[in-house]
């Protein structure tokens, strides 16, 4: 497995834990994020790539920081809940989001 579809599939996993966690439908997710049901299950499914600003919504949606979705180590989490660490790492991320959707 690529690294691109190891991140494709962590994201897609990690968003759709979350959303159960919060007792949340696709509906809902899709209502707060502006999006469609399908296209939150397309998201989930890793059928279909994110865009760092709908990735940044649904992480507001999901009350967490659009790291949370990738990071699997609990220190580095908690190092990401500072503020300019969280920024750099968001910007790497966006960046190469963009890269991969052009």
């Amino acid at each position: 497995m690529s690294d691109e579809d190891w991140l494709a599939q962590r994201i897609a996993h990690r968003m759709q834990e979350r959303r159960k966690e919060l007792m949340l439908t696709a509906t809902d997710v899709g209502r707060m994020v502006g999006i469609s049901q399908a296209q939150v299950s397309r998201l989930e499914n890793a059928q279909q790539g994110f865009r760092s600003v709908t990735l940044s919504k649904i992480a507001r949606a999901l009350n967490v920081n659009p790291a949370y979705f990738v990071v699997e180590d609990k220190a580095l989490a908690k190092a990401l809940e500072h503020p300019t660490f969280a920024e750099l790492v968001l910007d790497q991320a966006k960046q190469w989001l963009e890269r991969r959707h052009r």
